[in-house]
């Protein structure tokens, strides 16, 4: 285990004492207004299904899909991006004040939702994020989806041999989509600060907010993956022991300290110029 996963652990629940009911709180409404939206949307769907509409068949999926409930989809895929973002920005803010000691106002949800600039840079953060991961992603993609494009073009072929290059090239293909999912995951941590330093400072740019996240987590990546694959059993236990109310705010609680230790790691390196202190020191409040 090393010691930011260690140092993390060891303050996490140290922070969340006498303070679950809030974290939960906090789960509980963003999960709620989530959960509503998906339900409006099903039932925007099911209301739809009962009217006969034209449908389009799509011949590289070989599927029937209807266009007013594709975009009635994506509608409110879109709503439902536009609603959480905020929502969660808030949230993060709200675990990012606790884990300096004082217990904020759980009001602080809404304040990405109540100020327009700070909405539309929560937004826009987000977005920034989500593309670049998407276009790494894709790119990363792409000799996997020629492999794919091979391995069809080799088995219609229908030959013995043809059946062993396809199964050398679908093992082929298993490896190539592995290796670009954990390159994907990488490069996303780039940007795994970046939500931290517009909270900590709100006047700060979006571009401003990535550029510190990337210099920040250049040597943290492995420390922060090690952090969030620590959590796994955790939320798989979710499934038959512990609520996932309370798993939520102790792994939000978790990376905001992290956050907080890495981001202020960060600067004590830029100033000193030197190797610095290893000890997250939390004092909770009194």
């Amino acid at each position: 285990m090393n010691r930011l996963n260690a140092a993390v652990r060891r303050n996490t629940l140290r922070c969340l004492k006498g303070r679950w009911g809030k974290g939960a709180a906090a789960t509980l409404f963003l999960a709620g207004a989530g959960l509503m939206l998906v339900l409006l949307e099903q039932l925007c769907l099911t209301s739809l299904s009962l009217v006969e509409e034209p449908t389009l068949r799509v011949p590289l999926l070989g599927v029937q899909i209807s266009p007013v409930q594709t975009a009635v989809s994506a509608g409110f895929g879109c709503l439902i991006f536009l609603v959480l973002t905020p929502l969660k920005m808030g949230m993060r803010k709200w675990f990012y004040r606790l884990s300096a000691g004082p217990t904020p106002d759980l009001r602080m949800l809404f304040d990405y939702l109540s100020d327009f600039r700070l909405y539309a840079k929560s937004v826009l953060l987000q977005l920034a994020v989500l593309l670049r991961v998407a276009v790494c992603g894709a790119l990363l993609s792409l000799p996997s989806l020629g492999i794919l494009t091979a391995q069809r073009m080799v088995g219609a072929l229908g030959t013995s041999a043809a059946a062993v290059g396809q199964a050398i090239l679908t093992l082929l293909f298993l490896v190539t989509v592995l290796l670009a999912a954990v390159l994907t995951v990488c490069f996303g941590l780039r940007y795994y600060l970046a939500p931290y330093y517009f909270a900590a400072d709100e006047t700060i740019s979006v571009h401003a907010a990535l550029k510190q996240s990337v210099q920040a987590m250049r040597k943290a990546k492995g420390q922060v993956f090690c952090l969030l694959c620590s959590w796994l059993p955790l939320w798989l236990s979710c499934f038959l022991l512990v609520p996932l109310i309370f798993v939520i705010p102790c792994c939000g609680c978790s990376i905001a300290i992290s956050a907080r230790y890495l981001m202020g790691r960060s600067v004590q390196a830029e100033q000193a110029d030197a190797v610095p202190d290893e000890t997250i020191v939390f004092t909770p409040e009194s």
